[in-house]
């Protein structure tokens, strides 16, 4: 399988909002196709992602049949000083045909990031930093153990403010 690196200039040179469209227009050249629309409705999970320098180490990989596309971001003194970045265009359109993204996040906003997600995006992941991206066929979207239903009625609000 082919792989693709791209490192992309991130904080202090451009904000993770900027960042996230600067991958968006990489990954999603079409601006009216599905999957740029779907990366916009992603935007502020990915940003969170982003701001965390998630990607410094990690890739988000962006997995097709026949070729990965990998993307780290450039921090801090690397965003500005790093002369090797390459934010060049692809020769293919890597969202053109059926393709699923794995994003690295921190570990402790895993469950909620993905809880989020899944209203969003039927392609895109979440997993923690330093987990294997995986691509089967169906994501393992973490979920929070559900709240137990009724527990207004065994907590009384006078109680919280008692000494």
């Amino acid at each position: 399988m082919n792989a693709i690196v791209r490192r992309i200039v991130s904080t202090p040179v451009r904000s993770a909002t900027d960042t996230w469209a600067t991958i968006a227009v990489l990954l999603a050249p079409d601006p009216t196709g599905n999957a740029r629309r779907e990366f916009n409705r992603v935007a502020g999970l990915a940003c969170a992602a982003i701001a965390a320098e998630a990607m410094r180490e990690d890739a988000l990989v962006l997995q097709t049949d026949n070729m990965a596309v990998r993307i780290y971001c450039l921090h801090g003194e690397e965003a500005i000083m790093n002369p090797t970045y390459d934010e060049s265009c692809l020769v293919v359109n890597p969202t053109e045909g059926e393709w699923r993204m794995s994003i690295p996040c921190e570990s402790s906003d895993l469950r909620w990031m993905n809880r989020e997600l899944a209203s969003l995006s039927e392609n895109i992941i979440f997993r923690g930093v330093g987990q294997t991206p995986s691509f089967g066929s169906e994501f393992d979207r973490k979920q929070e153990p559900a709240k137990p239903k009724g527990l207004a009625k065994v907590l009384k609000m006078g109680a919280f403010f008692r000494p």
